[in-house]
């Protein structure tokens, strides 16, 4: 009432100058609803009082053209499919999705100097700047301010295609008052239209109040696309409420409208239809050229696969997999479906990784996987065959593995839990030692260490005596034995990812070790490295076997669907390597070599601390910690023999 009174009173105040002060006053107001308690517009939420890291879940909402197939959103987030699918009880199957489907999407938060976020690797697409990838892509789950003080080497007016990147997603831990209080988790939302405190508050079953608090709000004025922390004591299940557009009925006054845009949006499709048909031409022919002349992303093809003589014919491969048919589909990898292939001319089986027409982070994975692979000669490693690069497709052929993924055998799936589809303990402890066999290999015995950085349970491929061997390289990197300081910018899936990877963006072979740790911990619970039973425990598999590690119940961590069939000391030391390896300090974890000693009974079992330390971040050239109190505890650099 004052403000009215004062523009109505003042003559030099016209109608256009009352909208700028107006405006320049909600700005004001917005600013200070933004400057909420622990919170920066620009870099995200504090890290005061907030234990890290943690696993909580971010907001998102399936969009087209780009992001309406759950695979595209989890390759988005760094994920598999099948975790959000979990998260958001939907079918393990689910590929497509309802535009505007709103989703859970699992997040890793960790304190990142002052400040609390989940660090996302993203290839910058074409036409990509920080505002567009802030705002379209990651839907304002981040800003782009704080996208320019994460990549401080990108330039913004100026980030060249393909190049990657780190993205840090809002988020924040519960404080120690928070867990006190019952909240588990702080789910971190983006503000929709026609939002409301209350509305919010009644969709996620959170209290109003605790809201209001967990965000330093003293009203109930929020802003449209701006990020909320929801404190919630459990994952709540969302409601999927039809699309506008579809529950509301035109009115018989806006028929004409209808009619016109009806109309101009015919003509607009033409228009476009034909525009796309051009650019298509235009770039097959250009990709075409490319081809003629052996050279992909800049690299010689000749000199290349020198190391791979075996080079297959397309007609071949779509003979043999029936033209790529779904039914023969066994996987579907990083960057590409791979499909079982019959080759009739010589009888073989094979398997086909097609990697995606028109991904450049596909054509990298090629790269990457025919320079590394083609090199590596381990029997633990899964071997490439050869390779085939026609009719514009990428192709890369290996040795056929017919008892498929790890993951497939130790996680119980539907109508799958009688006693015949549980794998055997002999073999679980086979396959936990030819893993380690392999990654010492990798890391220490050949001319360069090779980190993985994607290693998991799908990534353990067994073969028709459940020997395992690591596969797809895609995202695996060189580095020289006498640089293995140096690091690599972070990759890898939530629940292998080692601490620090999140917390700076690099991995190295202890990252490896780590992801090892899980798998290991998989193999002997039968439970996911990220398990949605396990809420107590922040969904991490680690944090709960460390439980039972404290509390000198080892052997309660034992899948229960052996039966009590197992050798206890090779159950407790597979736990205890799981557990050793999956240390939050990178500098406590074994080396590879350390592990085979010890899953060989060579040497005696560590001593590990009683609960699981916090962990501290180095980095080449600064150091990330904790901000609580990081808990000393010494483990031994070599294992003194039994």
């Amino acid at each position: 009432m004052i403000l009215q009174c004062f523009l109505s009173s003042v003559p030099m105040f016209q109608t256009t100058w009352k909208l700028v002060f107006l405006s320049f006053l909600l700005l004001c107001i917005a600013a200070k609803v933004q400057g909420q308690d622990g919170t920066s517009n620009i870099t995200g939420y504090s890290c005061s009082d907030r234990p890290a890291p943690c696993y909580t879940y971010a907001f998102y909402k399936a969009q087209a053209p780009s992001y309406i197939n759950l695979k595209t959103i989890a390759d988005l987030f760094l994920v598999t499919p099948s975790i959000i699918a979990t998260a958001n009880g939907l079918p393990d199957d689910t590929s497509s999705l309802a535009e505007g489907q709103t989703l859970l999407i699992p997040i890793t938060c960790a304190c990142v100097g002052k400040y609390s976020q989940a660090n996302i690797t993203f290839v910058i697409p074409p036409g990509g700047t920080f505002w567009k990838i802030s705002t379209e892509n990651f839907e304002y789950l981040t800003t782009y301010q704080a996208l320019e003080i994460a990549n401080p080497t990108l330039v913004p007016e100026n980030i060249t295609i393909g190049t990657p990147g780190t993205f840090p997603i809002r988020c924040q831990c519960p404080s120690k008052a928070q867990i006190s209080n019952g909240i588990n988790m702080q789910i971190t939302y983006v503000v929709q239209k026609a939002d409301t405190l209350k509305s919010i508050s009644e969709n996620f079953g959170a209290n109003l109040e605790n809201l209001k608090s967990a965000n330093g709000m003293s009203s109930n004025l929020i802003f449209l696309n701006t990020t909320l922390l929801i404190p919630v004591s459990e994952k709540p299940t969302l409601v999927q409420s039809p699309s506008p557009a579809l529950s509301q009925s035109p009115s018989p006054s806006s028929s004409t409208k209808l009619f016109l845009g009806i109309g101009f949006g015919i003509v607009a499709c033409i228009v476009s239809a034909t525009a796309l048909w051009v650019y298509f031409r235009f770039h097959k022919r250009k990709r075409a050229a490319s081809i003629a002349g052996q050279k992909l992303a800049g690299v010689d093809l000749e000199k290349l696969l020198q190391h791979i003589p075996r080079r297959f014919k397309m007609d071949d491969l779509i003979a043999g997999t029936n033209n790529f048919n779904e039914a023969q589909k066994l996987g579907q990898g990083g960057f590409g479906g791979v499909y079982k292939c019959n080759l009739a001319q010589t009888n073989e089986i094979v398997a086909v990784k097609r990697i995606s027409e028109g991904s450049r982070q596909g054509i990298k994975e090629f790269i990457s996987e025919v320079s590394i692979v083609s090199r590596l000669r381990h029997r633990n490693l899964v071997q490439l065959l050869g390779w085939c690069h026609e009719q514009d497709q990428l192709l890369l052929v290996y040795e056929y593995m017919s008892n498929g993924s790890l993951d497939r055998h130790i996680f119980p799936k539907r109508g799958e839990e009688e006693e015949r589809h549980v794998l055997q303990w002999s073999i679980r402890y086979k396959i936990a030692c030819e893993m380690a066999s392999a990654l010492l290999y990798l890391h220490e015995e050949w001319d360069e260490c090779v980190v993985h950085r994607d290693v998991k349970s799908s990534n353990v491929l067994l073969d028709s005596n459940f020997s395992a061997k690591i596969g797809d390289f895609g995202l695996a990197r060189m580095l020289m034995h006498e640089r293995l300081h140096q690091t690599t910018r972070a990759a890898g899936t939530l629940g292998y990812l080692a601490p620090e990877c999140v917390a700076s963006g690099k991995t190295s072979p202890q990252s490896d070790v780590y992801s090892y740790g899980a798998v290991a911990l998989e193999i002997a619970s039968g439970k996911k490295a990220i398990d949605v039973s396990l809420v107590d425990f922040d969904m991490r598999l680690v944090a709960w076997a460390w439980d039972l590690y404290g509390g000198g119940r080892l052997l309660e961590g034992a899948d229960v669907r052996l039966k009590g069939e197992f050798e206890k000391e090779e159950m407790e030391r597979l736990i205890v390597v799981g557990l050793w390896c999956s240390h939050p300090d990178e500098a406590s974890r074994p080396k590879m070599r350390q592990v085979l000693r010890l899953l060989n009974f060579e040497v005696a079992a560590p001593i590990l601390p009683p609960a699981m330390p916090v962990p501290s971040y180095a980095c080449t050239s600064f150091t990330i910690k904790s901000s609580l109190p990081v808990v000393s505890h010494s483990l031994p650099t070599t294992l003194s023999p039994r």
